[in-house]
């Protein structure tokens, strides 16, 4: 692969797919509550709002997440380029693509424990 093609999909790839679940969790503050699969407790209009904050913020740390993980493989791959002979330290590029595995699964599971869970506070009561 050439410089110019490593580069432009190092690019597309590093920003487009971060920015697919943030575009994803972003729309979903548009989408009406009764069109998405949850607990009733979420589709109440008081509460569906706090539940897409909770998405798109979440997915932003997700984004940051991917990115540096695109980093480290471009890093990776740059310094295999420049010694001699090529080698590509496959040890860093599978323990960095385990940390990205771990934080989807992490995130996942922090989407779904948010579901799951209600608020059980007592509302405030105004006298």
């Amino acid at each position: 692969m050439t410089k110019g093609a490593f580069f432009q999909l190092m690019v597309v790839v590093g920003l487009g797919v971060p920015l697919l679940p943030v575009g994803v969790m972003y729309g979903l503050r548009f989408v009406p509550p009764k069109w998405v699969n949850l607990p009733e407790y979420w589709k109440k209009p008081e509460n569906y709002p706090r539940l897409c904050h909770f998405f798109f913020a979440s997915s932003l740390w997700y984004a940051a997440g991917f990115l540096l993980w695109q980093t480290m493989l471009v890093h990776l791959v740059t310094e295999a380029n420049l010694a001699s002979p090529t080698q590509l330290n496959s040890v860093l590029v599978m323990a960095s693509s385990l940390g990205l595995l771990m934080l989807t699964f992490a995130w996942v599971i922090a989407l779904l424990i948010y579901i799951v869970r209600t608020d059980k506070r007592p509302s405030a009561v105004s006298s």
